[in-house]
């Protein structure tokens, strides 16, 4: 539950036969963990080995833009609704 709403949500677990450790997120993506992790409260010592993952710009830039706003609109959720 968050602002008195109760959201459902999705995990996705991958099958450990697709994993490629080479490959690296996309800076939004890497932006979206770093801010939920805040918002959870993780511990600094996280905060700080997420912070070290390399991510790569999304070559798709109408897909990294979609995120992005989607972000911002996250963030000024997240400040409207600080954890409790």
């Amino acid at each position: 539950m968050l602002g008195g709403v109760c959201y459902s949500s999705f995990t996705y677990v991958a099958d450990s036969r697709y994993i490629d450790d080479s490959l690296q997120p996309f800076e939004w993506y890497k932006h979206f963990v770093m801010e939920g992790a805040r918002y959870h409260a993780f511990p600094c010592e996280y905060l700080t080995l997420l912070g070290k993952v390399a991510a790569i710009p999304d070559p798709d830039p109408g897909r990294a833009s979609e995120n992005l706003d989607r972000l911002r609109s996250m963030r000024e959720f997240t400040r409207q609704h600080p954890r409790t």
